[in-house]
């Protein structure tokens, strides 16, 4: 499946068939949603240069097996309205950076940015609920950045893996 203009709905659902073993999702442009963005049962979800999906919820989880930022530039991902949850993200060694944002949770399996690119995660982005920034696989980023909404919102980053900065700043910022 190939998405070469920028869809816009109530909701968005990218399915690879089936499980999605063998298939591979090429995302070459932005997808907005004001409802809910679903990406599944895909091998490979494939982002270009600064491609950004953005919904009142994003999951890109479900049997995905991996998700490639594969071109030099930063990925926006972003939770409008909800939740962000992300299966495995690599970065197809070229310096690809990701932002992630969510208005509730943020979880996020494996992240490896091998190129050179930067991690920068965000739960609670409109600073008004208790969420959580739960981290469930290894984290190697050059930078990296964990944050709750601000202050006073009690949220959690929840590590559940190693995380390392390979040679930029681990900050890790606004947890109550």
């Amino acid at each position: 499946l190939t998405v070469s203009g920028s869809p816009s709905a109530g909701a968005i659902t990218l399915s690879g068939g089936g499980t999605g073993t063998g298939d591979t999702i090429d995302i070459n442009a932005d997808v907005t949603t004001a409802g809910a963005l679903t990406i599944q049962n895909a091998a490979t979800v494939d982002l270009a240069a600064n491609v950004d999906l953005s919904g009142g919820s994003v999951a890109a989880n479900s049997n995905v097996g991996a998700i490639n930022l594969s071109g030099a530039g930063t990925n926006l991902v972003s939770g409008t309205a909800g939740s962000v949850n992300l299966g495995p993200v690599t970065d197809g060694a070229v310096v690809a950076n990701l932002t992630v944002s969510a208005t509730t949770d943020v979880t996020l399996a494996a992240v490896t940015m091998d190129g050179g690119g930067a991690l920068s995660a965000t739960a609670d982005s409109d600073n008004n609920s208790t969420s959580t920034l739960a981290l469930n696989g290894v984290v190697s980023a050059t930078g990296v950045t964990l944050s709750g909404g601000g202050t006073g919102t009690l949220d959690t980053i929840d590590v559940n893996a190693d995380v390392s900065a390979t040679t930029g700043a681990l900050t890790i910022q606004n947890a109550g």
